[in-house]
């Protein structure tokens, strides 16, 4: 069996060979109510990006942080 962030990594790349961003917009309203008051803030905020842009700004945005060196 695979772990839940595998079988989430594996349907981002589906996701992203298959569906252009306005299609992953409308997917996330379909899947998710709580997106349907941010769908237009995230159409906003991916405008002119790639999926492949949008995933690894996510990505990023993920990555802990850490203090200032010594």
């Amino acid at each position: 069996m695979i772990s839940e962030a595998q079988a989430i990594e594996k349907a981002f790349t589906i996701l992203r060979r298959e569906l252009s961003p306005p299609e992953y917009v409308a997917f996330l309203r379909a899947v998710t109510p709580r997106f349907k008051d941010s769908a237009r803030e995230l159409r906003e905020r991916t405008r002119g990006l790639t999926v492949d842009e949008t995933l690894r700004r996510i990505r990023a945005s993920k990555k802990p942080t850490r203090g200032p060196a010594p």
